[in-house]
């Protein structure tokens, strides 16, 4: 069976912010747990034209780092093909030698992150035009 003891702080007043719930659990591995609510919300006041900078506003460094990945990938995309035809072009394969390796590593890593970059910068974006119409009202 749980034991659960609601304790409210506060001098009779009713403030939800100083809730705290304490109890055991029953059964063979019982814990104390302690539940805490968070601190009461701000509320901040926000205008129309500051909305609409927020709105047009990027993610400076994300979007820097991922133009450095896509400059790294096209960089490497030539060595690496390169190595890779070469290597496997021919009528005998003889496979990537270490350099090569290394070359068609490079590009590999530097297109995923950038591809993972536009994808979590997508992500911003869309959370941030979801808050923005919820801030608006529509």
């Amino acid at each position: 069976m749980a034991n659960v003891d609601l304790a409210v702080g506060g001098s009779g007043q009713s403030s939800a912010n100083n809730a705290v719930a304490t109890g055991t659990a029953g059964g063979p591995l019982a814990a104390n747990v302690t539940y805490a609510k968070p601190a009461a919300l701000v509320i901040h006041q926000i205008t129309s034209d500051q909305l609409t900078a927020l709105e047009s506003s990027r993610t400076p460094g994300l979007s820097e780092a991922k133009w450095a990945m896509v400059a790294g990938a096209l960089v490497a995309a030539v060595p690496s093909l390169h190595a890779l035809s070469e290597a496997y072009g021919g009528k005998e394969s003889h496979g990537l030698t270490v350099w090569g390796f290394g070359e068609v590593f490079l590009f590999v890593v530097c297109a995923v992150i950038a591809i993972t970059l536009q994808i979590v910068g997508r992500r911003q974006k869309h959370t941030l035009m979801e808050i923005i119409r919820t801030v608006r009202g529509s």
